[in-house]
């Protein structure tokens, strides 16, 4: 197992505990220097704000242990970040951004092209990073395995 399907791994688990818990399976994770420094999962149904998605859960807690620059950073995302989460992935300028299973409907990478466009730095570098490095698929096979127990066990929870 190398690093990233490690880290994925464990924001799996979020995800898992996350719809334990009545929620979408989405679980983020955060790594800097090799330490998983925030895990995180979804609490829009619980807390009821659409905010709050796993991503910016766990966004929050590392901007506000280490500012606004995580550029030293990797987030893990059990799926692909949607286009909020991508912002601000790109807002917070993480230098790597790995997930598993591809969101092509609501997704920040495939869908909508936020992690992929090197406008948004060219034109506001005061406020995106650079486009940062985006691995998909990692142990995609497992969250699709979250998501298809979600449709048995969560029919109607929203995101």
């Amino acid at each position: 197992m190398n690093d990233d399907e490690k880290y994925m791994s464990v924001c799996l688990d979020s995800a898992e505990s996350a719809l334990k818990k009545g929620e979408m399976p989405f679980g983020c994770v955060i790594v800097k220097n090799g330490n998983v420094v925030v895990t995180a999962e979804n609490e829009v149904a619980r807390t009821e704000d659409v905010t709050q998605h796993a991503e910016i859960v766990a966004m929050r807690e590392a901007q506000r242990l280490f500012g606004n620059d995580l550029s030293f950073c990797t987030i893990y995302c059990s799926y692909e970040p949607c286009a909020m989460c991508a912002l601000m992935i790109r807002e917070l300028r993480f230098g790597k951004v790995v997930f598993g299973q591809k969101s092509p409907i609501e997704g920040g990478y495939t869908k909508f092209k936020i992690l992929q466009d090197e406008e948004l730095h060219r034109e506001t570098p005061n406020h995106f990073g650079p486009v940062p490095e985006v691995m998909g698929g990692v142990l995609a096979d497992q969250a699709e395995k979250l998501w298809e127990l979600r449709s048995e066990l969560s029919k109607g929870i929203e995101r």
